[in-house]
């Protein structure tokens, strides 16, 4: 670039005799017989190039934008050599051949009037305790473009969300080549579009909350010839500040249960976007994410209706709708057993091998019927409807140990089974009960597991033979002992840390009311020996029934 600035320098003549400094002092050090013939040559060279390559575009924007005020916004540096062109994970064949980070140099000259939009932004929950968010765009008092929106419906319902897409919104209703100011008190999107844009966009937008509006702002910000200013109202003083603030935020949360999802584009022209992630920056942790939230992307019919089925039977439970991202968080709850949480996880995507899969496998048609009930064998009548003994004595247990914590036990369904980490108990006064919670969990995910236990041991390895009921009695009362146990046994914080610690006054909650000869027990029992839950085992020969009433003949 300094090569190039030669010419214009006053002094230099586009000859081959220049007698310039920068020329004689090219001709003594470096040998060159025409300087000038080079200079315009490497001229050429730069010109027959794609504007996203000339270095010339982004050394002159970084002095237009020298003096410009905070959060504005500044396009990143273009790709200025060929690492920084080799982009992975990307969505179309290869980037746009006119694929340019600034779209437009900003001609000062088209400039109109300064516009000013505040941004607001709001959250409830609907009729079926569902969140929706509403955001605004607020350009004054009683102004005909004063615009309410509310988040569609496909899209995460938070205030974040809100902003941005109020921002987009704002940004695609006013002239490209008018000068705007956003004002708004969250920074989330102030942030994006300045301080981190060159970062998310190296980064492939791989695991950012909102990206799919958020890329769609930063292109609509790079096509524009005008400044755009995101302002923060938190910083700023002034009445019109205040008053703008605040009629922003009141007009997004007035009506907003009764307002329709609104239709805003996030559709990218071609030549704006910026597609995969920036390889030379790229980490193996990344690229590894990347992959896998591809994969998320491809969504089936089977999961999707087990995930329906556990937020419905959940909002029944807790009077309140959970996200799908709550859904899936919760398997993965710490007072679930790994086995659990892989069973829950291949539970939620049908991925167990009982059922329809064996439907079309040649010679295994047979094993898609339960061979005790003559029904289809799926996971829901493997846990609660099969009348082979397992579920029903399993049940009945966990009930029987419930009800001495709790005085009601819930109706079970497919849904609140695997959504048992969704599970919320509270007192009369609405507090949250965490000691019932927990112990709900540990209940539910060991009776559901040692259900299946149960099953696959009669099918596999005793030929469809019943598992007596003081054996499946036995097995659960050592699965809940152990439980306990572990509780027990974590609460040495010395041994296991912070993190993987627990802390003894949540394990005394959660056991409360439940163990064997309890009023025997010290206040605190954690370190006392022979602990155990207040159900006793049964024995390994049961007395012989009376002549008359048999067993179930097979």
């Amino acid at each position: 670039m300094a090569v190039l600035e030669r010419l214009q320098d006053r002094n230099h003549e586009r000859t081959k005799e220049c007698v310039c400094e920068a020329c004689i002092d090219d001709k003594i050090s470096k040998r060159c017989e025409n300087p000038n013939a080079c200079i315009k040559a490497l001229e050429r060279k730069l010109s027959g190039l794609l504007p996203k390559w000339d270095p010339r575009r982004y050394s002159a924007r970084a002095e237009d934008t020298e003096h410009d005020t905070p959060g504005t916004f500044k396009p990143p540096p273009a790709i200025t050599s060929l690492e920084d062109g080799f982009r992975i994970l990307t969505r179309r064949r290869r980037n746009h051949p006119q694929t340019q980070l600034e779209a437009t140099i900003r001609d000062p000259s088209a400039l109109g009037t300064s516009q000013t939009i505040f941004i607001g932004s709001a959250t409830q929950r609907n009729e079926e305790g569902e969140p929706i968010a509403g955001g605004s765009i607020w350009y004054g008092p009683e102004h005909e473009k004063n615009l309410a929106i509310r988040v569609p419906m496909e899209h995460t319902q938070s205030m974040k969300s809100a902003d941005i897409y109020a921002s987009l919104l704002a940004v695609q209703r006013v002239p490209r080549d008018q000068e705007l100011r956003i004002v708004n008190s969250k920074d989330t999107t102030r942030m994006a579009m300045t301080r981190n844009l060159e970062k998310l966009e190296n980064r492939g937008w791989i695991g950012v909350p909102d990206s799919g509006p958020l890329k769609a702002l930063a292109a609509e910000l790079k096509a524009r010839s005008a400044k755009t200013v995101f302002v923060d109202a938190s910083s700023e003083s002034g009445s019109r500040i205040r008053e703008g603030e605040r009629m922003a935020r009141l007009i997004a949360k007035e009506d907003l249960s009764t307002r329709e999802p609104s239709k805003i584009s996030i559709e990218i022209e071609a030549s704006m976007s910026l597609d995969g992630a920036k390889l030379s920056t790229l980490t193996q942790k990344l690229a590894y994410a990347g992959i896998e939230e591809r994969k998320a992307e491809v969504s089936r019919k089977a999961t999707d209706n087990n995930v329906k089925q556990v937020r419905a039977a959940i909002k029944l439970q807790n009077n309140k709708m959970p996200t799908t991202a709550q859904v899936w968080t919760s398997i993965r709850h710490k007072d679930f057993t790994r086995q659990v949480r892989n069973f829950l996880w291949k539970s939620l995507h049908s991925a167990h091998r009982i059922g329809i899969i064996w439907k079309h496998i040649p010679e295994c048609e047979d094993r898609e019927i339960c061979q005790f009930c003559d029904e289809p064998e799926d996971l829901e009548h493997i846990l609660l409807k099969c009348k082979h003994p397992g579920q029903q004595e399993v049940w009945e247990l966990a009930k029987n140990l419930w009800l001495k914590k709790h005085p009601s036990w819930p109706m079970l369904s497919l849904g609140s089974i695997l959504g048992c980490g969704l599970a919320e108990f509270a007192d009369e006064n609405g507090r949250p009960l965490l000691g019932t919670t927990r112990l709900y969990r540990i209940i539910i995910s060991e009776s559901l597991f040692m259900i299946w236990k149960i099953r696959n041991d009669c099918v596999i390895n005793r030929a469809g033979a019943e598992m007596p009921k003081h054996e499946i009695h036995n097995k659960w009362l050592y699965a809940i002992n152990l439980r306990l146990k572990f509780d027990r046994a974590l609460t040495n914080h010395a041994k296991f840390g912070k993190q993987n610690s627990i802390k003894v006054s949540l394990v005394l909650q959660t056991w409360r009311a439940t163990l064997m000869d309890e009023e025997k027990l010290p206040e605190n029992w954690i370190r006392e020996p022979r602990v155990l839950v207040g159900t006793e085992q049964q024995p390994s020969n049961p007395p012989s029934p009376p002549p008359g009433r048999g067993g179930r003949n097979r």
